[in-house]
């Protein structure tokens, strides 16, 4: 799945990356730098948190920033606060009445 991912547009500024893997090392504090075209590829500013997430048995990296944009994004999805709408507790059917 080598596609054209449209990344960031902080300031403005649009660019693409097609999906690609870099070797690095983890140092002996824990420490791992991502290479300069991909940090200039996402965006990503020197002292930006990242957040680390676990996923199938390896690690995903994520821009705060990004990770922030894709919750407003799901929450501004029509249903997604349907705090209105009153939950069954488990074991209970809808619209029975006890």
């Amino acid at each position: 799945m080598n596609e054209p991912h449209k990344l960031s547009e902080r300031e403005g500024h649009r660019t693409s990356l097609t999906s690609k893997t870099y070797r690095v090392r983890v140092d002996p504090t824990g420490r791992v730098v991502l290479p300069s075209k991909l940090r200039a590829g996402l965006d990503i500013q020197s002292g930006e948190e990242l957040l680390i997430r676990v996923e199938d048995g390896g690690i995903r990296l994520e821009t705060f920033s990004r990770a922030i944009d894709l919750a407003r994004d799901l929450l501004s999805r029509p249903g997604a606060m349907s705090q209105n709408q009153p939950r069954s507790a488990p074991g209970e059917q809808e619209g029975s009445g006890e």
